[in-house]
């Protein structure tokens, strides 16, 4: 992580709207539509995700601002990084050993969205064409090690009679 002496000082406000397009409606409906509706509630009681969900329909215009805001300035608000840990017995162990609870943090969904909004945006670039090659396998949808292995069965008969291989991206 680059210190604050050697990162390079952040892009105006006119400069970050030129380079970072607005979050529209249809990138954070998208996003709501992958955050799970059946999660735990919050301290209050009242579903996360419900909460949050009922709130942008009601008035998406300014989740759009605050989003494409986080996105432009590079900033993650910290209320959206507080997590609650919640210990979940597990079946038939003892209640009073600490290895008999399976630990689950709660993240806030304000902050899912954000995060399912860059992810999104991240393999939008990374999918598309002059993005990863097409021999980078590992952490993409619908691409696995066995493909990789694949690659290099198909590969390696060309190689032993010496014909050219294709050029590596």
């Amino acid at each position: 992580m680059p210190s604050d002496e050697t990162a390079p000082p952040p892009p105006s406000p006119l400069q970050a709207e030129a380079i970072v397009p607005a979050v529209t409606m249809e990138e954070l409906r998208g996003a709501c539509r992958r955050i799970k509706d059946h999660t735990a509630p919050r301290p209050d009681g009242v579903p996360n995700a419900a909460a949050i969900k009922i709130a942008i329909a009601t008035h998406p215009d300014i989740f759009l601002q605050v989003y494409t805001a986080c996105l432009r300035t590079g900033v993650f608000p910290a209320c959206w990084k507080r997590q609650r840990l919640v210990l979940l017995p597990k079946p038939g162990k003892p209640p009073e050993e600490p290895s008999s609870h399976r630990p689950l943090c709660m993240l806030d969904t304000a902050g899912k969205i954000l995060e399912r909004l860059i992810c999104d945006r991240l393999e939008a670039i990374t999918e598309s064409p002059g993005g990863l090659s097409d021999h980078q396998y590992g952490f993409r949808k619908g691409r696995s090690t066995i493909n990789a292995i694949e690659n290099v069965i198909a590969t390696r008969p060309r190689s032993n009679r010496g014909q050219e291989m294709e050029p590596r991206h």
